[in-house]
């Protein structure tokens, strides 16, 4: 931060505003920007802000400046200092899904301009995406994360107004979820399917396929039945640990076993305690006391590496294994290279044995209690992708209030409903039936 920058009032001769010249302190270069007033006093009072917005540096060169002796931003170098400047303080994942929408946007639009990005290239850019066969969701992503990228460079001056951005309307087809919930046999199939899914194929120094081991295909198992019975994300399962509380942990201090997670870990930035699924403390568990150090899933790699596997690597296998299992949990069409359609299944994941832990609790618990469970910041995320989600899981649980209320099972009456209630229930519907 220069504390030395001195701005001083100039005159350029009859006819012409007060000037405001100073020194750069880093360049050196001679900088002049005019006070847009006659007025000496004025004129100094505008060098006194100036200056001091040199010194704290919130100074902005005036667009007019910029479009006269700057030439415009190249899209590649706003891509390169919002890496620089923006993404170091976000989480790696989230630098990430930047990095992934500023490379469609420059090949989906061919832009060579920040200034290019007007609403006419934006709707371009969204119908591409759509034809591409991007779910909706996904749309939406993208365009919130170029949204916010584009108000930081009109905060710092690089854009002098946000472009109005499309609205993203939920296409008929459209599928909130990219997957879909597990059922337990298709669990059992993916459980049976890891040692041939993790057999490494021959290669010319090995004419037959090379099986994990026992101890790489259990580990495999046991992060499996861990994904499923206690619902976490992947990357929560791969950093949960016994004994650490700089990561999420599993907390035996009460009376049930709870999950930690830092505020680091999440990005509430809370330190939170969550409530963990009883099956999945009965698999855990059964960890002998003294075993019960470092990490709780301890995936081991194909060729015997024991130390913790990078996320895509374990993604791109469990991956592996739903194929193998032969479950398909999506298909869409989306154009190739060659501009061609093509088919694309999306095979099971890991994320997919989380959605089935939310399906699998939503009618044993509250929503409330869901929400805590899956470990959602809004209870309308529980709400949109699991609750009531199931219609003849919902008539159930409908039909089955109304016959304990008047005592009787009513089955399945094509006729419509007869039942009457019986002795000492509900007079007042009996009634109204009169």
């Amino acid at each position: 931060m220069p504390t030395d920058v001195k701005v001083r009032v100039a005159t350029w001769g009859p006819g012409h505003k007060l000037m405001l010249r100073w020194t750069d302190p880093d360049t050196g270069e001679r900088r002049a920007e005019t006070s847009g007033t006659d007025d000496p006093e004025e004129a100094a009072k505008k060098a006194g802000v100036l200056e001091q917005q040199l010194r704290d540096g919130s100074y902005v060169p005036s667009m007019q400046r910029r479009r006269r002796k700057a030439t415009p931003l190249t899209w590649e170098d706003f891509c390169l200092r919002h890496e620089q400047v923006v993404q170091p303080g976000l989480a790696d994942k989230t630098g990430r899904i930047y990095r992934t929408v500023f490379g469609s946007v420059q090949r989906l639009t061919g832009i060579k301009r920040l200034t290019d990005l007007r609403a006419e290239r934006l709707s371009a850019y969204t119908a591409a995406l759509r034809e591409q066969g991007r779910s909706e969701y996904t749309i939406k992503s993208y365009l919130a994360h170029l949204r916010a990228a584009l108000g930081w460079a009109q905060e710092i001056g690089l854009l002098k107004t946000v472009p109005k951005f499309p609205k993203v309307v939920r296409a008929r087809n459209g599928k909130a979820m990219k997957g879909r919930c597990l059922c337990e046999e298709e669990v059992e199939k993916m459980l049976l399917s890891v040692k041939s899914a993790l057999t490494e194929r021959p290669n010319k120094q090995r004419r037959e396929p090379k099986a994990p081991s026992p101890e790489v295909v259990e580990s495999w198992q046991y992060l499996l039945r861990g994904l499923w019975t206690g619902g976490f994300r992947l990357d929560e399962a791969l950093h949960l640990s016994w004994d650490r509380r700089d990561r999420p942990c599993i907390d035996l201090t009460g009376k049930r076993p709870m999950l930690w997670i830092p505020g680091d870990c999440q990005k509430s930035g809370k330190d939170e305690l969550y409530p963990l699924a009883p099956e999945f403390c009965q698999l855990v568990l059964a960890t002998p006391p003294a075993q019960r150090r470092g990490r709780v899933f301890r995936p081991i790699g194909v060729r015997g590496k024991t130390g913790q596997l990078g996320m895509e690597y374990v993604s791109d296998a469990i991956t592996r294994i739903g194929k193998q299992a032969g479950i398909a949990v999506s298909e869409t069409t989306k154009r190739g290279a060659d501009g061609k359609p093509r088919r694309v299944v999306k095979w099971a994941s890991a994320h997919d044995l989380r959605r089935g832990f939310g399906d699998r609790w939503k009618d044993r618990v509250l929503p409330i209690v869901l929400q805590s469970m899956m470990r959602h910041e809004d209870l309308n995320t529980t709400l949109k992708y699991y609750t009531s989600r199931n219609a003849q899981n919902t008539a159930e649980t409908i039909w089955g209030a109304f016959e304990e209320a008047v005592g009787k099972d009513c089955g399945q009456e094509p006729t419509g409903i007869t039942t009457d209630p019986g002795p000492g229930k509900d007079a007042n519907l009996a009634e109204q039936r009169a």
